[in-house]
């Protein structure tokens, strides 16, 4: 069943909440998380032994995605089974190698189109025999047809080139969008205008009002808001991010999906009884034919 927020109509009520000042932080925060499937659950404690560094606390950040990733996967395969998974973007292989683990009956691809971090994958999870890892640019020729798609952070445009292989392969999509000011920016000039935005028929009947007050502040809003402690502008920043990916949720429906919105991880993470902010670049895409 859709989320009834995930609708023109709601979209606009969406729309409506970022022009007014007169909504506290918190019932924006509530009104955003209802569009959510479900919250994540809460990870035990993770123990590092030196959480005091930065590259400590990132490494704790990845761990909770891949198992919030992992999680999600495992509720699909509930009900439907996935023989062939392509994760695009897979750099280093680590997320994966983790999904070959995870999902041993299944052929797990990386593609990846830098040809340092396929070699480094190939180095450290060459072992596994259900894992193979392909050097190649997701806008070219893909190297299996997968039942299944995964993108954790799909640099701007990646992630509608996602979209768009899950539906020319008629499989499903799990994708964890980012870098929203590069929309656009990473694409090869034969693809620029396909993935021009709006995409949607929903949303390019009022493709002024997508593109002047939703594309250019979320650019506006990615260039000086970084994370840290939520504040107000903050939420109204993740809120305009959600007005973007409404286009990218209309499209799947549009395409016979269903699609609904899930959070990857908690907002705060514990590391040595300690807590931390998780990347705000938590919101899941998820589209099931």
């Amino acid at each position: 069943m859709i989320n009834p927020l995930i609708s023109k109509e709601g979209f606009n009520y969406f729309l409506s909440l970022v022009d007014s000042h007169h909504i506290s932080k918190n019932s924006l925060e509530q009104v955003i998380s209802s569009l959510a499937e479900k919250s994540p659950d809460q990870l035990e404690d993770t123990k590092l032994s030196n959480s005091s560094t930065h590259k400590f606390i990132r490494s704790a950040r990845k761990r909770n995605q891949i198992i919030g990733l992992i999680r999600i996967i495992s509720e699909l395969t509930k009900s439907k089974e996935y023989k062939k998974v392509l994760d695009v973007g897979s750099g280093s292989g680590q997320v994966t190698a983790e999904l070959a683990r995870a999902f041993p009956q299944s052929k797990t691809v990386g593609i990846e189109i830098n040809n340092t971090l396929v070699t480094t994958a190939r180095k450290n999870y060459g072992s596994l025999g259900n894992l193979s890892f392909y050097e190649g640019n997701c806008f070219d020729r893909l190297p299996l047809k997968p039942n299944l798609i995964v993108s954790l952070h799909g640099c701007g445009s990646i992630t509608d080139r996602v979209l768009d292989l899950a539906i020319e392969s008629s499989a499903d999509v799990i994708c964890v969008p980012c870098c929203y000011a590069k929309i656009i920016g990473n694409v090869p000039g034969n693809y620029i205008e396909k993935l021009k935005l709006p995409r949607s028929k929903t949303l390019s009947q009022v493709k002024e009002i997508f593109t002047e007050r939703v594309m250019e502040r979320v650019k506006y809003l990615e260039g000086y808001l970084g994370d840290g402690k939520t504040t107000r502008a903050r939420i109204v920043r993740d809120i305009y991010r959600m007005l973007l990916n409404y286009d990218r949720l209309f499209c799947l429906i549009e395409q016979g999906y269903q699609a609904k919105v899930t959070y990857l991880t908690q907002r705060e993470l514990k590391i040595n009884g300690k807590k931390h902010l998780n990347s705000s670049l938590r919101t899941v895409i998820i589209g099931q034919k």
